[in-house]
């Protein structure tokens, strides 16, 4: 039985497909398995869509998070307030709710530490509040000395939440009035 080959153009347009469809993104791995398509292609025709999207879409876009594919549209768009009454509320499950409540009133706070409170589970997570907007990450740098006393440099991600969540919750986007508001609601169910 002959292979039919796709060409770029194909190849592109059924990962664009795909992730149109998907309402939660697609890992690498599960392209990879529903194109039949090693992961390093993947890569490479999602960085091309990515590229795609910049320069010819103003309202969409395609990003990756830990090695999860999204489309989605635009942050700027979605934090438009004249967009809000078409916008739906972020659909939050228990545990995304823990995690985002943690995220909160430590940020800003390591992945790591993210994942000791919560447990594995934060993984996840993590990737849908920062699908919906409510949650932001930046890198940071550390430098550490090995068991031979030698510098080496590790990367943490640090997560702290959003303006969209600050104005979804009616609150300032101040990281110290945002633990105030939260230690106080948390102490009424205490």
């Amino acid at each position: 039985m002959q292979q039919f080959k796709m060409s770029n153009f194909e190849q592109k347009m059924h990962l664009e497909a795909k992730l149109f469809l998907s309402n939660q993104g697609i890992s690498i791995a599960d392209l990879s398995k529903k194109m039949n398509l090693s992961p390093k292609t993947i890569k490479i025709l999602v960085k091309e869509l990515i590229l795609d999207y910049q320069n010819q879409s103003e309202s969409l876009e395609i990003y990756e998070n830990e090695d999860i594919i999204f489309m989605g549209v635009r942050k700027e768009i979605i934090l438009d307030p004249k967009l809000s009454k078409f916008l739906h509320s972020p659909k939050l499950k228990p545990g995304e709710i823990k995690t985002l409540g943690y995220i909160a009133i430590n940020q800003p706070i390591e992945q790591q530490d993210i994942i000791d409170f919560v447990g594995i589970s934060a993984k996840r997570s993590i990737q849908q509040l920062f699908k919906q907007n409510l949650i932001a990450m930046s890198k940071i740098q550390n430098k550490y000395l090995d068991e031979n006393g030698k510098e080496r440099k590790k990367t943490t991600k640090e997560f702290k939440t959003t303006k969209y969540f600050a104005d979804y919750f009616g609150i300032e986007n101040n990281i110290n009035q945002i633990q105030e508001k939260l230690s106080e609601s948390i102490s009424k169910f205490s």
